[in-house]
């Protein structure tokens, strides 16, 4: 038996028994891509790259100077929010939007400074339809 850890739980419908075994593989040949969900939390891992994806899903096509206006956090009272709006486009540019274009997920014309919301995958959609519950927004599926 190897010594790798997992345990998976397969309970039947309209049964009371559950079939619990160690798995030996280490979870990997369950038929699941789990790097595949690992690498979609990450993108949803931050509040702003979430914000921006609901935002997006309702706007569909917005600038890059509007996202980061609807994404920027509540008022800090020592900071200044045009400062702050700044910080944010700035992140948006250089961090997420790369990131969000390079798993297509977004389409992002630097020149313009257009972003346009693509229809991703029935995974992610999921993956933010249960932040969105879990955060209680206004973009929460509900």
């Amino acid at each position: 038996m190897s010594n790798d850890v997992g345990v998976v739980s397969d309970i039947a419908y309209g049964s009371d028994t559950a079939d619990c075994r160690i798995r030996t593989d280490g979870g990997a040949s369950d038929g699941r891509d789990r790097e595949g969900v690992d690498q979609l939390l990450n993108l949803l891992a931050t509040h702003r790259r979430r914000h921006a994806l609901y935002y997006l899903r309702e706007l569909e096509v917005t600038t890059v100077d509007e996202l980061a206006r609807l994404v920027t956090d509540e008022p800090d009272p020592t900071t200044d929010i045009d400062e702050r709006i700044e910080e944010t486009r700035l992140a948006l540019m250089h961090v997420d939007l790369p990131r969000l274009t390079a798993r297509d997920i977004v389409e992002y014309d630097r020149r313009s400074g257009t972003v346009r919301y693509r229809q991703p995958s029935t995974r992610l959609t999921t993956l933010l339809d249960s932040c969105a519950e879990i955060e209680e927004t206004p973009f929460s599926t509900d």
